[in-house]
């Protein structure tokens, strides 16, 4: 799991090192066309891999019933997704080498979730190392082939690159990146489909339309939850790009992808978190316990990073070499309000994950509506005069409504304790902390400095408070 939370932020510096390459105008132009396929490829999922790994999680013989038929259609939507989602960007008003590229990413997209399909089956059976390793695989694959090009055939990359940069071509280099997403997530939808039949069995190619019937029905709650969480990570830089430039996505961009990073934390641990709420559905004091050791586990490593992305993100650009000092600013400026949204997401991931994997799906998705809507709304009205800056607060804005939107289902719906107690030592700790560094900020320390005055900060206050008092037992259970 360490690795896997490790290595997935390694990716960004090769991210990182694209963006500047190419420039903010060309990198804000794939990273809109990325958002656009994010948005549409929900109908790929269609929330068949939520709902599937919850009803396998319950009953493990749900497999053979289920999977067969599932692997076709999965296979068929592939096939078929990546010639809408070309269609739908031609009516957004996309053409030439913009065209390609959404084709070239729909098609790396849907084999990246194709992927997580084969891996939901795993959590499914709570094979939680092997899908570590397979998520670490992922990303490992591309940073290797991406490493050899630019190391092993040093000489090779850098003419090539000159040449580009001469010829005013550098947009060249984003064919050639997202080729390489390409051919890696095809490997791993390859190595996943054969782990698959490794473990199960071979996978007879049938189509049951009664099951596949049920299962979209069923999962049809789930649907709608990926579509809105989708909306609320994706939307704000697919309108950027249409209400303001390409370069003002392609700064917010730079921001963003650092908190997406960030994000990996919780992205990796919640599917554990989710296929244990499943197991113990009913069982109130087993899953209040869970949700306190979540809380915990979520928040200190979330507290803290997201007061380095608000006081000393300085670091985290040291890579944009040929962007203009300014343009770091903005970016360092944008990091520390999605900084402020992400502390709040470790307040109140576990809750989610607790609500959807408890059969509550259909109200967190009112709720998250609610947010969407504030979302786009704002947007919609700030961005055209105040661009990514408008954007980042109305992200920040969106996470607080959704947090105290979990509150009230966790309380009033699902009659469970928000623990109160804990999440007010939580508020404390984070209050303090930023505050001693709102003031050191005018000493203008080392960026190193102001990283352990923030670690050891938090982790003494979260001794003096008692966070550790109770034993972590409860994941072993």
């Amino acid at each position: 799991m360490i690795l896997n939370i490790a290595i997935k932020p390694l990716w960004i510096v090769i991210d990182n090192r694209v963006h500047d390459i190419v420039g903010k105008g060309v990198f804000g132009r794939y990273a809109a066309l990325v958002s656009l396929v994010s948005l549409l490829s929900v109908f790929y999922d269609l929330g068949i891999s939520h709902f599937s790994s919850q009803s396998i999680s319950k009953d493990n013989s749900n497999f053979n019933k289920l999977f067969p038929s599932l692997l076709v259609l999965r296979l068929s939507v592939l096939v078929v997704l990546p010639f809408v989602i070309l269609g739908i960007g031609f009516l957004l008003g996309y053409e030439g080498e913009d065209l390609r590229w959404l084709f070239m990413i729909a098609i790396a997209h849907n084999l990246f979730q194709c992927a997580l399909f084969f891996r939901a089956k795993l959590q499914a059976f709570q094979r939680f190392k092997l899908d570590s390793v397979a998520s670490v695989a992922q990303r490992l694959i591309m940073v290797l082939v991406i490493a050899g090009i630019t190391l092993g055939f040093s000489g090779w990359f850098n003419d090539a690159l000159a040449g580009l940069e001469a010829a005013n071509s550098t947009s060249t280099l984003v064919d050639w990146y997202i080729l390489i997403e390409v051919g890696t997530h095809l490997m791993v939808f390859v190595l996943l489909f054969a782990v698959v039949v490794w473990l199960f069995g071979w996978v007879k190619f049938e189509f049951d339309r009664a099951s596949v019937g049920k299962v979209i029905m069923g999962s049809l709650p789930f649907a709608v939850m990926t579509l809105l969480y989708s909306v609320n990570a994706h939307f704000d830089v697919l309108m950027l790009d249409q209400l303001h430039s390409s370069e003002e996505t392609g700064l917010y961009k730079g921001a963003v992808r650092l908190y997406e990073s960030g994000m990996m934390y919780p992205w990796v641990l919640m599917p554990m978190f989710f296929a244990k709420f499943a197991s113990i559905q009913g069982d109130k004091q087993k899953a209040q316990n869970l949700i306190r050791v979540g809380t915990l586990v979520m928040f200190l490593p979330m507290v803290i990073l997201g007061l380095v992305f608000i006081f000393a993100p300085e670091p985290l650009f040291v890579l944009y070499f040929k962007h203009a000092t300014t343009d770091v600013d903005t970016m360092q400026m944008l990091l520390g309000v999605l900084g402020f949204s992400f502390i709040i997401h470790g307040f109140s991931v576990v809750f989610g994950t607790f609500l959807n994997a408890s059969g509550y799906v259909k109200n967190v998705n009112w709720m998250v509506a609610i947010s969407v809507l504030s979302n786009v709304v704002l947007n919609w009205i700030f961005i055209p005069k105040q661009g990514a800056v408008a954007a980042a607060w109305t992200t920040a804005l969106s996470t607080v409504i959704l947090f105290l939107a979990y509150l009230y289902l966790l309380k009033f719906k699902a009659k469970m304790s928000a623990n109160f107690s804990l999440l007010g030592r939580m508020a404390i700790i984070t209050g303090l902390t930023g505050t001693l560094m709102y003031f050191l900020s005018d000493f203008n320390l080392w960026w190193i400095y102001n990283w352990i005055i923030i670690g050891s900060t938090v982790g003494v206050l979260a001794l003096v408070l008692g966070f550790f008092k109770k034993s972590l037992y409860v994941l072993e259970e």
